[in-house]
């Protein structure tokens, strides 16, 4: 298992946001430890992203926790996600 990441300074988080060479590891483990085949596939990160964001294959690997408001961000995202996942007209994707 891999030490979580650690930065100096918001700034630095930020710089390397998008850095899917950074951040590869961390989402090939994730990948890995659930039992997805494409885990080694190399990470595209996303676009204009708050947080650490990779598509891998048809997976999407957002990452929390590197800045003071990761909580409010997870708990809002993940009852968004519950809420369009329960209407089957909406397409969107599916939490795993």
């Amino acid at each position: 298992m891999l030490p979580p990441p650690t930065f100096a300074t918001l700034s630095a988080f930020l710089a390397r946001r998008r850095d899917a060479t950074y951040w590869a590891p961390y989402v090939q483990e994730i990948l890995a430890r659930h039992g997805f085949s494409d885990a080694s596939q190399k990470p595209v990160a996303g676009f204009n992203a708050t947080h650490p964001t990779f598509l891998v294959g048809d997976a999407v690997v957002k990452l929390f926790g590197m800045s003071s408001a990761w909580r409010r961000s997870f708990a809002s995202e993940r009852a968004a996600t519950a809420l369009v996942q329960a209407d089957p007209n909406i397409l969107a994707p599916r939490l795993l």
